[in-house]
């Protein structure tokens, strides 16, 4: 629990808390914006779950690399009148990967989630390098690097489900 795990987690209490402050017309937004955004589905009524459910989105609340996905494809595109000089790439770069870092870090780095940060960390850095942005070779090298630095995570569903899916 550094001081980098102290931030992400006041960051996660002030982001919550900014959404409640929103004055929404339906009483049910705020915890659906918060379970999509940071996966606390505390707040959520009994019947919003059960219809997720029973349109098969069930998965929409459950925090995973969709999530991160969706800010990575926001923050790229808000990066992107930055330029493509070789100054700009690197800034664009940097930014996309310690957005992507904190929101992992902030939401509580699940299997998924950092499946999702290596996929982008080996992705950008490939595209940051003039390198070919191979689909299987990033999903190896995901793998391999996430069990490198936690074995253990093998036995969980949400590492097997999210390996199985992507690939």
């Amino acid at each position: 629990s550094g001081p980098l795990s102290r931030l992400a987690g006041r960051c996660y209490d002030i982001l919550q808390h900014r959404i409640d402050s929103i004055p929404y017309p339906s009483s049910a937004t705020a915890p659906l914006i918060k379970a999509l955004l940071t996966g606390d589905r505390s707040g959520l009524d009994r019947d919003i779950v059960d219809m997720f459910r029973a349109s098969g989105a069930s998965h929409i609340l459950a925090l995973s690399g969709l999530h991160l996905g969706i800010i990575y494809l926001i923050i790229s595109k808000l990066t992107i009148p930055l330029g493509n000089s070789p100054m700009a790439r690197k800034s664009r770069y940097c930014i996309i990967l310690s957005a992507s870092g904190f929101y992992a870090m902030m939401t509580g780095a699940s299997p998924s989630i950092v499946r999702a940060l290596l996929f982008i960390i080996i992705g950008e850095t490939a595209g940051l390098l003039g390198r070919k942005k191979e689909p299987a070779r990033i999903l190896l090298a995901a793998l391999t690097i996430q069990l490198f630095l936690k074995p253990d995570v093998i036995r969980t569903l949400g590492f097997q489900l999210s390996y199985l899916a992507m690939a």
